[in-house]
């Protein structure tokens, strides 16, 4: 990053693991879906053998950052596939580009109880 651009932080990176009956639950689809300025963005993976996922931070580097909107609005969601219906896991209206202000300045982990998220 030189002093003419900048990393914006869009979503942090995030982690969790989604339970079912009080277990971890393999090859569940989340996804994590970003809107920001007219744009969105969505990423999908896969719980692990022990119900686990992760991604990774989403960052956008700008020339003129300077000119970016200081008070920005991007919408963040985390959604779960579970027998065809996406359900809400998580989502946060983010207000600024810093890193980890979207979970309280510690990474993001998410606890997903599919009994409790119907």
């Amino acid at each position: 990053m030189s002093v003419f651009t900048k990393d914006l932080t869009l979503f942090s990176s995030i982690q969790g693991i989604v339970i079912l009956n009080g277990e971890g639950v393999k090859e569940i689809e989340v996804t994590r879906r970003i809107e920001w300025q007219d744009e969105t963005y969505t990423e999908s993976t896969f719980t692990n053998s022990e119900g686990r996922f992760y991604f990774n931070i989403i960052t956008q580097e700008t020339f003129f950052w300077r000119f970016s909107p200081q008070d920005p609005s991007i919408k963040q969601r985390v959604e779960i596939l579970h027998e065809g219906k996406r359900r809400k896991a998580w989502e946060y209206q983010k207000k600024n580009y810093d890193l980890c202000s979207d979970s309280n300045l510690k990474p993001l982990t998410l606890y997903c109880d599919l009994d409790a998220i119907k």
